[in-house]
This record gives C-alpha cells, sequence and structure tokens, in this order.
C-alpha cells in the first residue's frame, strides 16, 4: 500500500472516529461515507496506460461534508480504472429532491492518472433512500486522459 493511500485512510479513519465518539457527534448528520464506485468504460475496454481490460471495480473511500443545504465538499481515495491510487478533491452541488431522486455536479481534482493531477467534472443522478444515497456518475465521452465511463456509488449519511 502506497504512502499516500496510508495517509487517507488514516485521516478519514479519524475523521470517522470522531464524528462517531467525539464530544460534538451532531456534528456528524453533516457528513457522508462514501463508498468505491462499480464503473463501465466505453470502447475496447482496454486501458491506454496499462493494455490490461479496465479496472471496472474501484475500491475505494470518501467523505462528503456538507457545506450548505444543496451543496457538500468532498475528500476521497480509490483504485482508479488503471489499477492506480487516485485521490480526488470536489466540490459538489444537487437540485432539490423531486421524490426520492436528485440530479447534481461534481468538479474537483483527481490524480493517478496521466497528469499529477486532472479536472473532474461529472454530472450524477441521485437516489435518496433514508439515509443512504444511490449516486450514478457519469464521464459521457472521451478525453486525452480517460474514456467515456459511468460509474455507481453507495454513500451513507450519518445520523
Amino acid at each position: 500500500m502506497n504512502i499516500i493511500k496510508q495517509l487517507v485512510y488514516v485521516a478519514l479513519g479519524i475523521i470517522i472516529a470522531l464524528c462517531l465518539f467525539g464530544p460534538r457527534a451532531s456534528y456528524a448528520a453533516n457528513v457522508t461515507l462514501m463508498t468505491g464506485f462499480l464503473s463501465n468504460h466505453s470502447g475496447s475496454g482496454v486501458s491506454s496506460t496499462t493494455g490490461k481490460p479496465h479496472n471496472e471495480v474501484n475500491n475505494g473511500i470518501g467523505l462528503r461534508f456538507d457545506a450548505g443545504k444543496l451543496q457538500g465538499w468532498m475528500i476521497g481515495t480509490y483504485d482508479n480504472s488503471h489499477y492506480k491510487q487516485s485521490v480526488y478533491v470536489a466540490r459538489e452541488w444537487k437540485t432539490s429532491r423531486v421524490g426520492p431522486f436528485q440530479l447534481g455536479i461534481v468538479a474537483g481534482a483527481v490524480t493517478g492518472y496521466k497528469m499529477d493531477a486532472i479536472p473532474l467534472v461529472l454530472p450524477e443522478f441521485i437516489v435518496n433512500m433514508w439515509r443512504a444515497e444511490l449516486v450514478f456518475l457519469v464521464q459521457p465521452f472521451d478525453v486525452s486522459t480517460a474514456t467515456a465511463m459511468a460509474a455507481m456509488q453507495l454513500r451513507w449519511r450519518f445520523w
């Protein structure tokens, strides 16, 4: 496990522990735990970086911190489609709910691809179920650093 992955896991563990057991655990209502992704890439299905089939099970963990009613900050790490460790920081904006459904957009930066950090802009479709969110993210077209893809993520809001 590389040092970045270890540091991110330690930081996330400390934050989760403070949210659950800290003196102000009520702040945890503003924190959402995010899993990695299940993804499906377009084209040949072969990574241009590794020559192997894309990694379609992107194990990872992240946190979203609410920054208002329909927006938040995200940080996390995952095993990307090129079998490399990625770390992301992003801002999320969402629409108001229509029943259990919401639309959103995530914008930020991610590491682990052809450059040290690349811009990240992904539209998302969110299905809310109690404290859980099932999120579908889309990169609708190929860019120089990645092929078009669709991904699914599970999120869990504390309290």
